[in-house]
């Protein structure tokens, strides 16, 4: 049974219907939802069937496979989209890789290569949609815990955000875990922490970066002190880059708990 949807769009019909026929894309758990002969009719047909995986030639009639790349990653950004050229151009493969492109293969294309992108493809599919499972198991066994804490930051209250840290920290060393265990829930607690703000309107995608040395830090981390202490740091850091961010005028939806 197919798991996940795949989109080729080729100006080529030859191509288009051979990758259809010729590839056994139920082998990887896919199937072809649908094709189109140009960026613009294949953008609609992306928007209806919202697919998982996307092929696309890169010169086409009406609107380019760049420019389908640069909208798709705007609408759709879990989308993996792999690019199908005849052209040996680095230009090309550069613009495509900064419109978020995993891959960029030329034609014609040995049916082994592709075998290799689609596998690496629905492991990475796969390995991202247990991350969402594993952020909704975690909001769901430590709420309403979590709402007071993720609050608390968005009032800008350290001491409240502290508090409530607290109360989580006592909930997730519940069952005793190891400290490499821990690390994994700490980490986990943290980057969904930050998705919901930035979600929410109260940190901007660019506010994100300061978060990068605070990360390092918690890779040589053993003892579950160390990371208390860290995960105790992360939050104040969180509280004072979202009070930056009210004062430097960015604006912040209101609370409603």
């Amino acid at each position: 049974m197919a798991r996940y949807r795949v989109v080729i769009i080729d100006d080529d019909k030859m191509i288009r219907e051979g990758l259809v026929k010729t590839i056994p894309w139920p082998e990887w758990g896919l199937e072809v939802s649908g094709t189109a002969d140009n960026g613009k009719t294949g953008l609609e047909v992306i928007r209806k069937t919202r697919p998982h995986i996307i092929l696309t030639d890169i010169r086409m009639p009406k609107m380019d496979g760049l420019e389908l790349s640069r909208r798709v990653r705007e609408e759709l950004p879990a989308a993996k989209i792999v690019v199908l050229s005849g052209y040996d151009d680095f230009a090309y493969a550069q613009q495509a890789l900064r419109f978020g492109v995993v891959d960029y293969l030329l034609k014609p294309v040995w049916a082994e290569e592709l075998h290799r992108v689609m596998g690496e493809l629905v492991k990475t599919i796969e390995k991202e949609f247990q991350e969402k499972l594993e952020y909704i198991t975690l909001k769901k066994e430590i709420s309403p815990g979590i709402e007071h804490y993720l609050n608390s930051i968005k009032r800008e209250d350290e001491g409240m955000a502290l508090a409530a840290l607290d109360t989580l920290i006592q909930q997730l060393k519940t069952g005793d875990p190891s400290p490499e265990q821990l690390k994994k829930a700490y980490l986990k607690l943290s980057e969904w922490t930050l998705e919901v703000l930035r979600y929410d309107g109260f940190l901007a995608a660019g506010e994100l970066k300061a978060f990068k040395e605070l990360y390092l830090e918690l890779q040589p981390l053993l003892t579950e002190e160390e990371l208390d202490r860290w995960l105790r740091k992360f939050t104040q850091e969180t509280v004072k880059i979202v009070r930056a961010g009210a004062g430097g005028g960015q604006h912040h939806p209101a609370i409603t708990k």
